[in-house]
């Protein structure tokens, strides 16, 4: 059997072109708002939000690496529970009160958005809860709908582990997810339940079969690693202009996520995946990059329309240097708070490294 190497860099070069893809999104409408003119942009407006697809896939990918080679049972479902938890929310709670204080003190700078007690408090505990200012189911870092799914997937598949052979936990996810997938077609009224069996949670499935081949020592040859590739990424293409469903991104965006995301395994497996320092150590921030930049784009936005040169530039050079701003900030913000605030959650859980995975070295994320 292969073995699993320490780091797969090729999923970390996928996460953080999945948090610029998703930062990509939200910054075309700020391009439009400020009259930056970008119109071949603006056909890819859609489109960066199969960054999050992309995570989801991977999220499933990780969890069945995370856990291979432990045992089945109580202690290995605490632990996993534990990481994630250490690793998924430190951050998430810095940065929902980050925005609550702005809400609070800046509450001209949001529009129609106001702080809403209940839905901020909710928010903490990635509980979908409609705003009664705005309607809008999104927690108070909207962003952070993402973390309901990962969470969700974290609590089921943790309890799973709780099962009496690993050989039954694959079938066990399937056999559920699909079940929750069937109730979500009869459009539950529940705003929770809606939320938790949208097609959506599918993508986890295919991640987690993915790592279930990957752990069992699958290889492909550099060839097919890269059709695959080429095959996910010209069905990503063959979607640009158009708007995708959320209840049918698992079929458009999230069978597309996986051929990507098992090829480049796959492909740095047979030894053909360069490791690019750069894409790497945006790999290794995507995660303060996923939730910081619905801070940073408006800033930035805002500080280059305030001057005569920032407002004459095209709309691409504009959105080149918001991204760009973007990365650089979540890198520093990666640095010095989410790497310490981790460090410490991890000691107040009590957790102990309990075996080299990819999901514990060279800071491997596992959300969205």
């Amino acid at each position: 059997m292969n073995t699993i190497k320490a780091q797969l860099f090729s999923l970390q070069t996928l996460r953080g072109l999945a948090a610029l893809l998703v930062a990509f999104y939200h910054t075309i409408p700020l391009l439009a708002a400020y009259k930056w003119h970008a119109p071949a942009l603006a056909l890819f407006s859609e489109w960066g939000q199969l960054g999050v697809d992309i995570f989801f896939v991977i999220s499933g990918f990780v969890m069945i690496i995370s856990v291979t080679g432990k045992p089945q049972g109580r202690e290995t479902a605490i632990a996993f529970m534990r990481a994630r938890v250490a690793r998924v929310v430190p951050l998430y709670w810095v940065m929902t009160t980050a925005m609550v204080l702005a809400l609070y003190f800046l509450p001209a700078a949001f529009n129609q958005n106001k702080l809403d007690g209940i839905h901020a408090f909710l928010s903490y505990f990635f509980v979908p809860y409609a705003n009664s200012f705005t309607g809008t189911p999104r927690p108070v870092l909207y962003v952070g709908w993402t973390l309901t799914y990962e969470m969700f997937f974290y609590l089921c598949f943790s309890l799973f582990l709780l099962l009496p052979r690993r050989s039954q936990v694959l079938p066990a996810l399937i056999i559920s997810f699909s079940v929750l997938v069937g109730i979500g077609a009869t459009d539950p009224g529940n705003l929770v339940a809606k939320t938790l069996t949208n097609g959506l949670m599918v993508e986890f499935v295919f991640g987690c079969g993915i790592g279930y081949f990957y752990a069992k020592g699958l290889a492909l040859g550099k060839t097919t690693a890269l059709v695959l590739i080429a095959v996910g990424t010209a069905a990503f293409l063959a979607s640009i202009g158009k708007v995708v469903d959320l209840d049918y991104r698992c079929l458009y965006w999230g069978i597309p996520a996986s051929a990507v995301v098992a090829g480049a395994a796959f492909l740095e497996r047979a030894g053909g995946w360069p490791r690019m320092s750069i894409a790497t150590a945006i790999g290794d921030s995507s995660y303060s990059l996923y939730l910081s930049h619905v801070f940073v784009l408006p800033v930035v936005a805002k500080l280059l329309s305030s001057v005569p040169v920032g407002r004459s530039l095209p709309g691409g050079l504009v959105c080149v240097l918001i991204l760009v701003a973007s990365i650089v900030s979540a890198h520093v913000i990666y640095l010095v708070l989410e790497r310490p605030v981790t460090r410490i959650a991890k000691k107040a859980l009590r957790i102990r490294s309990i075996g080299t995975t990819p999901t514990e070295i060279g800071g491997m994320r596992e959300t969205a």
